[in-house]
């Protein structure tokens, strides 16, 4: 039987609806998140004060059109990714414009490296490291699926490459691959070999939501202008395996990796912790997971709150938790290592 720690919120606060995912905490503990909706970028403390509301729509400076992404920046500050205007800004979290800089391609952001940012170019499926002020490429490759990741030990994914990775806080890259079975680990990201292919314990074959189905259609009917997916397509999205963990990867002041997973919850959310590819643990914590970061011991997750009676539409309130994870120890695990 899988254990757990439990873990208690030492701080909360409100968030604004958002069809994003992310949230991003500075160094002092503010906690930003996109609100999709009114085009603007919160920030809010651990005394649900709010910091920062600021930004809005538009081609001018400090303006977005379709920001997707948000994440820390050099001293203190957050950078959101506007991807239609593949524009990359960095603000204070009051809300001072600090730079703006074109950005390569279709960006998917995984995390920040020091005064740079992470993610993976889709159309040429090339990580690369990208200067926060600049938007210079500073480095860039792509990781076909290693030797040692045969079709027959992958059963849930058969695509041929490594998607994005996730800079470890030594100069590594961490991978997950066949949606959620392995973590890949590349020591050096510039290593010609994995150094390590680790299968992931906890990893359960589930299937999408009827929920998640009906919000694949919703999205492919708007990006088609009106125009339904076929049946066939919605019928192979229902059959296949959701991806185990949701993104990003994000790793604490000791350099473990923690990872939300998608088990079923709803009063509480679940998060593994890796060290490297090595299973150490696993953390609850409450409500629905959305997102998470960390700012050396400080965990904070977003979260959709238990859906009340007075809630309008039935969708329920947003929020963001803060934890203290700085003393947490697990107990010894029994048998070898990843």
């Amino acid at each position: 039987m899988e254990t757990f720690v439990p873990l208690e919120p030492v701080a909360e606060s409100t968030a604004p609806l958002s069809g994003s995912k992310r949230i991003a905490v500075t160094p002092d503990g503010v906690a930003c998140v996109l609100d999709t909706y009114q085009v603007r970028i919160y920030c809010t403390d651990r005394n649900d004060v709010r910091v920062g509301y600021f930004g809005r729509e538009g081609n001018g400076p400090g303006e977005f059109v379709g920001p997707t992404s948000i994440d820390r920046a050099p001293g203190g500050g957050i950078g959101v990714l506007d991807l239609d205007r593949r524009r990359l800004l960095v603000f204070r979290p009051t809300g001072e414009l600090l730079s703006e800089t074109d950005v390569p391609g279709v960006l998917i952001l995984s995390g920040p490296i020091a005064t740079s940012l992470f993610g993976m170019e889709m159309v040429s499926r090339e990580n690369i490291e990208v200067d926060f002020v600049s938007g210079e490429i500073m480095w860039s490759r792509a990781y076909p699926r290693p030797a040692g990741l045969t079709a027959s030990s992958c059963t849930e994914d058969q695509f041929g490459w490594l998607g994005a990775g996730y800079p470890t806080p030594r100069g590594g890259l961490l991978f997950r691959a066949c949606r959620g079975q392995f973590l890949v680990w590349f020591a050096d990201r510039d290593d010609d070999a994995p150094a390590e292919i680790a299968l992931v314990p906890t990893y359960t074959r589930t299937l999408p939501t009827e929920t998640e189905v009906a919000s694949y259609v919703r999205g492919l009917t708007r990006m088609a202008s009106g125009l339904a997916p076929p049946e066939s397509d919605v019928e192979e999205f229902r059959n296949r395996p959701r991806h185990w963990h949701t993104m990003p990867f994000r790793f604490d002041g000791r350099g473990r990796t923690w990872i939300a997973t998608k088990r079923d919850g709803g009063a509480f959310s679940y998060i593994d912790v890796h060290d490297g590819t090595a299973y150490v643990g696993t953390v609850r914590v409450r409500h629905s997971l959305i997102g998470i970061d960390i700012a050396e011991s400080v965990l904070v997750v977003l979260v959709d709150r238990p859906l009340r009676p007075d809630d309008p539409e039935g969708i329920p309130q947003r929020g963001i938790d803060w934890y203290d994870i700085g003393g947490l120890e697990f107990a010894t695990r029994d048998g070898p290592g990843l």
